[in-house]
């Protein structure tokens, strides 16, 4: 299982069905991007939920992911600092296991082994 320093979603992603228990090279790129910039996952559950209470039913995490790269990028200045989009499903996954009333919000596809 994982521990991120925030705290937060290491056991529950993991014991996720669809995360193998043999993590992939991606899964360790995004465990380790997860541990330590917790603050993208806040974000994008904080846009997630902005549209549920909106009122909407269905969203696509990558349009979420993709606002969030845009205005990361119309207000800072950190060349370094990039959101890979091979994470998206991940972000996904870990919002429904956080908030299961709303699995289904985002469409999932099986992962590819």
């Amino acid at each position: 299982m994982n521990h991120f320093s925030d705290g937060t979603y290491g056991s529950a992603v993991k014991e996720h069905t669809l995360f193998d228990q043999s993590q992939s090279d991606i899964e360790k790129r995004f465990f380790k991007f997860h541990d330590e910039n917790p603050h993208v996952y806040k974000e994008f559950e904080r846009r997630a939920l902005l549209l549920i209470n909106k009122g909407r039913r269905h969203f696509g995490a990558k349009a979420i992911f993709e606002a969030m790269r845009f205005d990361w990028a119309a207000t800072t200045t950190d060349e370094e600092f990039k959101l890979n989009n091979n994470y998206t499903a991940y972000y996904a996954r870990m919002f429904e296991d956080k908030h299961p009333d709303y699995v289904g919000f985002f469409e999932m596809r099986t992962q590819k082994e």
